[in-house]
């Protein structure tokens, strides 16, 4: 979300206001250092300043750290009870990263009286109560929602790409091309654009366009800097160990010995042979005859598969854990899936 004007901006040349200015563009070039040393500046100058603490709350989002961006935010609510900006970065916090739905979507609810008639502020509002909606299916998001979305040009990459994957889930492919398209003209939003355009593909039923649609995603996602928190490969082993503790013993014992390994995305051989480019887990198999039969492709099909390698994506975890906390349940959830497969083909 761009920063709505802050309400203890003043006119825009006071010292608070300049400082809150310079800290946004710190922060939306990627500058977090600079960007931390001018709101501090900002808190110090004005301590009871809600704009500063907002500008805090984004820097920690941006480090991956919701749990401290989201008390900023209350901090910022409680200074000011009308600026509705806190208020809807507060509900995307807990819809988005935090998993606290009821939050976020009291949140919503206040965010919408606040909102009064500015067209800007309504879809915002509308984008985060569809978005929490589609989380929770309760309420599930109605008919008429998802046609007034439908309705909105196209607007900034940001917005665009937010609109374009709540279209999606709500099967407006069309509409949803149209803003994913123009999110994928901003190089930064280009990864996760072009993956709801694979997703788009699928569901419409054209494989060629999604596979060629996933392959660039890996090669975009390959090329995308680090994320501040990224972990180490040994972090991803300690994560993979508690992740076998949280399976049902026979399905931990089926794998708990099979080689890992641990690298940074999967292969293109893999994507084009069905696999997410952004999956944080590929269980490896092959059919159980012994070594001196030459391997799957000389056993009949009724032979069933089994387990021989664990491979784990670190960039894909990181992508979506903050901590190992975070990749154990993640991982755990991903070995449930894949040994949930398996077994479905046999």
């Amino acid at each position: 979300m761009s920063p709505q004007e802050p309400p203890d901006s003043g006119n825009g040349r006071s010292p608070i206001a300049s400082r809150l200015t310079r800290g946004w563009e710190q922060l939306e070039a990627g500058e977090l250092e600079a960007a931390r040393s001018t709101a501090d500046a900002a808190i110090q100058l004005a301590p009871e300043s809600a704009g500063a603490r907002v500008l805090l709350g984004s820097l920690a989002v941006a480090e991956g750290d919701p749990e401290e961006a989201l008390e900023l935010m209350q901090q910022a609510m409680d200074l000011d009870a009308g600026y509705l900006r806190p208020v809807l970065l507060g509900a995307e916090i807990c819809i988005h990263q935090l998993g606290d739905l009821e939050l976020g979507m009291a949140l919503c609810l206040e965010a919408e009286e606040l909102a009064d008639d500015d067209p800007e502020e309504q879809l915002e509002v509308l984008l985060l109560r569809l978005e929490g909606q589609l989380v929770t299916g309760d309420p599930p998001p109605t008919a008429a929602l998802g046609s007034e979305l439908a309705r909105i040009p196209l607007e900034p990459p940001p917005r665009s790409l937010r609109i374009g994957r709540v279209l999606l889930e709500l099967g407006k492919l069309e509409r949803a091309r149209d803003h994913l398209l123009h999110a994928a003209q901003d190089r930064a939003l280009e990864a996760d654009a072009r993956y709801l355009l694979a997703v788009a593909a699928e569901l419409d039923g054209d494989p060629v366009t999604a596979e060629a649609e996933f392959l660039a995603v890996l090669d975009l996602d390959r090329d995308a800097p680090q994320a501040p928190w990224a972990v180490t490969a040994e972090a991803v082993e300690r994560a993979l160990d508690r992740a076998l503790d949280l399976l049902e013993p026979e399905a931990a014992h089926e794998i708990a010995r099979l080689p890992r390994v641990v690298s940074g995305l999967p292969p293109a051989e893999l994507v084009c042979d069905g696999v997410d480019p952004r999956t944080v887990l590929f269980l490896g198999c092959r059919r159980a005859g012994p070594p001196s039969d030459g391997g799957d492709r000389h056993l009949p099909a009724d032979v069933p598969l089994a387990p021989t390698r664990i491979f784990a994506y670190q960039r894909n975890l990181e992508r979506i854990c903050l901590g190992e906390d975070e990749m154990t349940e993640e991982l755990a959830f991903a070995l449930e899936e894949e040994l949930a497969q398996l077994h479905g083909r046999e």
